[in-house]
């Protein structure tokens, strides 16, 4: 399991505040928010349900009968690996784009790398080759939807430049996990930690 940095996520919920509607055994709503609507989130459970609704999106999760018991643990930290509660998604779907988004960056990195081994130390004409680097910056580089990277190789001459960036491109196509369902999981866990610590091992009162 990678475990995503906490920190950026820790920052957000600072100063949240736990509000419980409902706590009727399975059947509970929390919400958490620092007053305002900004990065804030509810978490609804009922039998084999969670689901995290809010600024940040909204995921239903289904795994066991009590889910506020299967994500909760002694620490706010990530309990599960996203990659396995995206697959325990019922809604929206794992492929969905608020769950999965384009990994850009290894294309791009591919497609630099192969233009300077083609090309570092050529003999090929120093206008053209620099030509061609504007090409790869301005049309490529600067793209971060698959579709539209796609589109734009097409239009890249591989048989002139004996580099075929498009079939390149399709080989490094990946999908990573959204920052903001990242998020959501986060703040699953978190909040479920919270619910414990605040109400569910609370000591009564006199």
């Amino acid at each position: 399991m990678t475990t995503p940095n906490n920190e950026p996520f820790l920052q957000d919920v600072a100063c949240h505040q736990l509000t419980v509607h409902q706590k009727d055994r399975l059947y509970r709503h929390l919400s958490f928010s620092d007053g305002t609507q900004d990065k804030a989130f509810s978490i609804t459970t009922w039998p084999y349900h969670l689901c995290i609704s809010g600024d940040m999106g909204c995921y239903v999760f289904s795994v066991s009968q009590d889910m506020c018991a299967f994500m909760h643990s002694d620490s706010p930290q990530l309990r599960h690996d996203p990659e396995y509660l995206a697959s325990n998604l019922t809604a929206p779907h794992s492929d969905d784009q608020s769950v999965r988004v384009f990994d850009y960056a290894p294309v791009h990195q591919a497609i630099q790398e192969a233009f300077h081994n083609r090309f570092d130390g050529s003999d090929d004409d120093p206008d053209w080759i620099e030509a061609l680097q504007e090409q790869i910056e301005d049309e490529f580089l600067s793209c971060t939807d698959r579709h539209e990277l796609m589109e734009a190789l097409q239009f890249w001459d591989a048989d002139t430049t004996g580099l075929d960036l498009l079939g390149l491109a399709q080989s490094k196509v990946h999908y990573r996990l959204s920052d903001c369902f990242i998020w959501c999981c986060q703040a699953v866990h978190w909040g479920i930690h919270q619910y414990y610590q605040q109400v569910v091992s609370a000591p009564a009162s006199a």
